[in-house]
């Protein structure tokens, strides 16, 4: 029987071994499979309707600054999507990262939109790659990647061909150079990513609660060289207009669309449901009120659950929190920005110990809501246009709570407070060694 014993025991370990290596093969044909079908299905029938949604807007404007029309005045841009073959919006981008996607308009709009989605699908590898190498665990690196790749927001970017993976990419170079005390690096990588959507700008609030002036000072230098060569790549109504279309875009331009979550859009529509959209100025006020209210408590909840981080000398925390607040402070939230909450996940499912920990179940369930949402938006592309608004609705739902759920989980990770189950467990844990050492 002792001879066996051991017999049996590499058996069993043997056994585990290669179940856990056909749960992980599982796993990655799983997403495999998923993206073959999300860019033959998807993207390939797009791509043969000449729909590239958000990139062929994108791809508009690049095209309207190399001919040297206007990508913010309407007179330059809707008559220009008419001649190439599609619908396009007035640019609300940044001049710089315009001027840099005009070789792509050098290209036929279906060579360009491949060539686009394959940059973006070979950013987010490189993300999540970074996202996963320093857990331990082998098992872990696998689950998170493959959750990361499944997760609804990055569908969302990669299938309307939004710029969320570069931007993802460059916050998760300026978390990792931060942690390695290189601030100039930090703040370019901040700075670049400020200069493709204004919103990034909003980390470096984090920065300066913490004194790292050096990151400050990259990030503005970044931006700064941005904004001079737009100023001399462009003409001055350009870069006019784009401010014009700027204070538009902060304001309530998109507060009416169905899909916007942000905090503005969510208090705005609230309202318009209690007393319509011909309210007087005193419900006009209290719109006001209510937004600046609710981003008070949104940035007030940020800076102290960033100084609680900097009692506690962990500084990565602060900084995934601060992205979610980024997010929330926006005008405009869509289901795909939701792709740079990838950090925040991480640091929450990586950090913990114990699953029992409400910041733990806090993120499963906002990743639940963020798959629900994606399920949501395959219904409404199999049944468009029938139930536009319902399908609509409900994805803007389940959107604002995933937002909700990933920024009360960040909060609860940065306070560092302990819960109850985590209390008891370290309690038993001192009891049995009280007991060894009697």
């Amino acid at each position: 029987m002792r001879i066996d014993a051991p017999n049996r025991g590499s058996k069993y370990s043997a056994l585990v071994v290669s179940a856990s290596g056909l749960y992980n093969a599982a796993l990655i044909a799983a997403v495999f499979a998923y993206f073959l079908g999300l860019y033959y299905f998807r993207i390939g029938s797009d791509a043969e309707k000449l729909e590239f949604h958000d990139f062929g807007d994108i791809y508009t404007w690049a095209y309207a600054a190399r001919i040297g029309l206007n990508p913010y005045a309407p007179d330059g841009v809707i008559p220009l999507a008419k001649q190439l073959g599609f619908q396009a919006m007035t640019a609300n981008y940044p001049p710089p990262f315009i001027l840099a996607i005009e070789p792509l308009s050098l290209l036929p709009l279906v060579q360009a939109g491949w060539l686009w989605s394959g940059i973006n699908l070979c950013l987010l590898l490189i993300v999540v790659w970074l996202l996963v190498v320093d857990l331990e665990d082998y098992q872990k690196r696998v689950s998170f990647a493959c959750a990361a790749l499944l997760y609804g927001p990055v569908t969302d970017a990669l299938s309307w061909g939004q710029i969320e993976p570069f931007i993802l990419l460059m916050l998760v170079i300026a978390l990792r150079q931060s942690a390695a005390r290189r601030d100039i690096l930090c703040g370019i990588a901040v700075g670049l990513a400020a200069l493709c959507k204004i919103y990034p700008i909003v980390l470096l609030g984090y920065f300066l609660l913490y004194r790292r002036w050096a990151v400050v000072a990259g990030a503005g230098l970044m931006v700064l060289g941005g904004i001079l060569l737009s100023l001399l790549s462009f003409s001055g109504e350009v870069n006019a207009e784009f401010i014009r279309q700027l204070s538009r875009t902060a304001g309530d331009k998109f507060w009416l669309y169905t899909l916007n979550v942000s905090l503005g859009a969510v208090v705005a529509k609230t309202l318009w449901l209690l007393a319509g959209h011909n309210y007087n100025s005193s419900v006009k006020v209290l719109r006001t009120a209510l937004i600046v209210l609710v981003t008070s408590v949104v940035l007030a909840m940020t800076i102290r659950g960033t100084l609680s981080t900097k009692r506690r000398d962990e500084d990565s925390i602060g900084f995934g929190l601060w992205v979610v607040a980024a997010l929330l402070l926006t005008p405009t939230i869509w289901p795909h920005t939701l792709t740079i909450l990838l950090i925040p996940l991480r640091q929450v499912t990586g950090d913990i110990r114990y699953k029992t920990e409400p910041a733990f179940r806090l993120v499963i369930y906002s990743y639940c809501s963020s798959e629900l949402g994606l399920l949501l938006g395959w219904l409404g592309w199999r049944l468009w246009p029938l139930y536009v608004f319902p399908l609509q609705f409900a994805t803007a739902c389940v959107t604002l709570l995933a937002v909700i759920l990933v920024f009360k989980a960040a909060y609860a990770l940065a306070i560092g407070g302990l819960t109850p189950p985590r209390l008891n467990q370290e309690a038993k844990l001192g009891f049995a060694e009280v007991d060894v050492l009697t």
